[in-house]
């Protein structure tokens, strides 16, 4: 009896590590994301005329990503390695230099971006980066707000809509240095509630609340000169108004 219970027990712990093993070997690259962005009924009055604006934004956004650094020489990482990400409406781009902490041979990078509110002019901090690696993996995390002049990963697209849930998706990428791509496919369900109110004035405006959870699959395909020609087409469109 006391045999088979010990064939069973290590025959048990086996498994677990070959498990255990597998998962750790050949876990694909993951990612996922919450983004919530609430707009603000103001009202003010500009000489003498009541305007009310549903642009205020309150807006924040976690980006959480894994990705196998397997063929990648983390020996080259200096302080000139760029760290660059695009998902859906949002793109950001630092070096690990711009982390004063961080010197070749270190494997975490830490750093925080501060800028005036237009609003206000008040300072805040707008997106904070922490990424920690060593020979196998790559684990990113990405907090932020999204004011005027940061465009949200995908809530913008449903602000002024009709209420309800909404599933959809959009593309990413991240890249470490000149030899780490990832790219992701990203399913979302957006979660909307739109509604409109009014101000003391009786001037009356649509105000939107989106909440967005997303899970990105990776994907070997090459989304970076996607996201070149949708910028190219923004400064175009952008230029073309003030012509």
């Amino acid at each position: 009896m006391k045999s088979k219970l010990g064939i069973f027990i290590i025959t048990t712990l086996f498994l677990i590590f070959i498990f255990t093993y597998s998962n750790t070997c050949f876990a694909a690259n993951s990612l996922n994301f919450n983004e919530t962005f609430q707009q603000r009924g103001d009202c003010f009055i500009l000489w003498g005329i009541p305007f009310c604006d549903g642009g205020a934004i309150n807006g924040k956004f976690t980006i959480n990503s894994k990705i196998s650094l397997s063929g990648i020489d983390i020996n080259k990482f200096d302080r000139e390695t760029k760290f660059i990400f695009e998902i859906g409406g949002l793109s950001f781009e630092t070096k690990l230099g711009s982390d004063w902490k961080y010197s070749p041979g270190k494997t975490a990078f830490n750093i925080s971006y501060v800028d005036r509110l237009e609003e206000s002019y008040k300072p805040v901090k707008y997106i904070t980066i922490n990424l920690k690696w060593n020979s196998k993996l790559l684990t990113v995390k990405i907090t932020g707000i999204t004011p005027d002049f940061i465009s949200p990963i995908a809530a913008d697209a449903y602000i002024g809509g009709v209420s309800g849930k909404f599933n959809d998706s959009t593309i990413g990428y991240f890249t470490l240095g000149d030899e780490l791509y990832a790219g992701f496919n990203i399913n979302y369900t957006a979660t909307v509630s739109t509604k409109t109110v009014k101000s003391k004035n009786g001037n009356e405006t649509v105000i939107s609340k989106v909440t967005i959870k997303g899970i990105g699959t990776e994907t070997s395909q090459d989304y970076r000169n996607i996201f070149q020609e949708k910028r190219a087409l923004k400064k175009k469109f952008i230029s073309s108004i003030y012509e």
